[in-house]
């Protein structure tokens, strides 16, 4: 009788321990992957700026290109800009003097800690100041539009500012609708001060130069990747006098729309108009909507106008006609532009922006006190967590959050193999 052939008992026990070993590592393996894709979108140095009575503006960036969405008041807003390496919310509809709290859900995984809250300002005394306007342009070193990026304003005295960079480069903030660093009354910038621009463009580089209050209508155009203004030095330092600047040039500026430029899509409810016209001359604007908005505002000394609608523009298609009159003629001249008004960069018409009367990004930071943020002179290719705009009061910790538990797809598969090598070394060893 020939005896049956079994494979030794050491060799079956070699067969177990490889299995679990195999299973072990592939979980090891599978937590490590994902581990590093949960760090890669977790959010660097979250901003609130632009905050005002009623609304506020928050932002961060991340070390990839990333979905995000924001979780506040029970509301979920999605990015202006998603995926990418800066997310920008503009959160609208807030009570004043109330503190609300945020987290972030940054590709799948939400993001929460406790220094993330947001402090409304007091109800101001008094109507809006006289509309005032910081603008201009960002552009890449291509000087195509730099479309995406996030300029941060801070100006001794004010609370944070911020504004997102349009499909045509352009940037505006309302400063007229800005508040004090006390929260309790609006901001005036005064004349010759000096202030920071940070921008964060939308592949994470970062550019930092150094304008002045008496310069911001308009802003010089401002390069990612140069500390210095396009084409021209710095602005003047402050103390300097500029009552020798000359005057009359402006007189000769035409009647033009600056934003929006025509056929351009905005993401704002009720945005900043802005553009040129001859010197004091009065500037009639007309926006036909479902409801046509009419209102009227007067050029400045250096020929520059700016309005701002007193209600919301509903979603969708529209057209801004401007006019003014020609002093030597008598003649009307008028400038029409049309623009479409979407709730966010995917072309949909879930979400209305924020109500203030610029691009109203986030004014202060998250927490009451904290170490100021400075900012970086430095150009990389992704952020760090040093890359601050200057002058910000606080801002919440960028420790790991608390992320959303993994799979247990390894685990299963850890106790299947197991099973199946104990049954098999049953038979083996009987």
């Amino acid at each position: 009788m020939k005896q049956e052939k079994k494979i030794p008992s050491i060799l079956a026990l070699l067969f177990l321990l490889g299995g679990t070993f195999a299973g072990i590592n592939l979980s090891q393996s599978s937590r490590l992957f994902r581990s590093k894709a949960s760090t890669s979108c977790q959010p660097i140095n979250p901003q609130v700026t632009n905050i005002t009575h009623n609304s506020a503006d928050i932002s961060f960036t991340t070390a990839a290109n990333c979905p995000s969405s924001l979780l506040i008041d029970d509301r979920t807003i999605t990015s202006f800009h998603s995926p990418s390496f800066v997310h920008y919310f503009s959160v609208p509809d807030l009570e004043a003097d109330r503190n609300y709290a945020f987290s972030f859900i940054v590709s799948g995984t939400t993001w929460q800690q406790s220094q993330y809250q947001v402090q409304t300002a007091s109800n101001p005394p008094g109507s809006v100041p006289i509309s005032g306007l910081a603008w201009g342009r960002v552009l890449n070193l291509d000087r195509s539009p730099a479309e995406g990026a996030i300029l941060y304003l801070n100006i001794p005295g004010a609370l944070p500012l911020s504004s997102l960079v349009t499909s045509s480069g352009n940037w505006n903030i309302s400063l007229a609708t800005s508040f004090n660093s006390l929260k309790d009354n609006w901001f005036t910038p005064p004349p010759g001060t000096e202030e920071d621009i940070v921008i964060i463009s939308s592949d994470g580089q970062t550019t930092q130069v150094t304008a002045n209050t008496s310069v911001n209508d308009p802003v010089p155009d401002i390069i990612i990747g140069q500390n210095s203004f396009e084409g021209q030095p710095p602005p003047p330092s402050s103390g300097q006098d500029f009552s020798s600047l000359p005057t009359s040039l402006p007189l000769l500026k035409k009647l033009k729309i600056t934003n929006p430029q025509d056929n351009e899509s905005i993401f704002l409810q009720r945005p900043e108009f802005f553009g040129d016209a001859p010197v004091n001359s009065q500037v009639i604007i007309t926006i036909h909507s479902s409801q046509v908005i009419d209102g009227q505002t007067t050029a400045n000394t250096q020929g520059n106008w700016s309005w701002s609608p007193p209600q919301d523009i509903s979603l969708g298609d529209h057209t801004i006609s401007v006019k003014t009159k020609d002093a030597q003629t008598g003649l009307w001249q008028t400038i029409t532009h049309n623009f479409t008004v979407y709730a966010n960069d995917d072309d949909t018409l879930s979400f209305s922006s924020s109500p203030s009367a610029t691009i109203v990004p986030p004014t202060s930071t998250p927490t009451a006190t904290g170490t100021p943020l400075e900012p970086t002179a430095s150009i990389g290719a992704t952020p760090t967590p040093t890359i601050q705009p200057t002058t910000r009061t606080a801002k919440p910790a960028t420790d790991s959050g608390i992320p959303s538990p993994g799979f247990s797809l390894p685990t299963f598969f850890i106790v299947l193999l197991s099973s199946i090598f104990v049954i098999l070394s049953y038979f083996l060893l009987s």
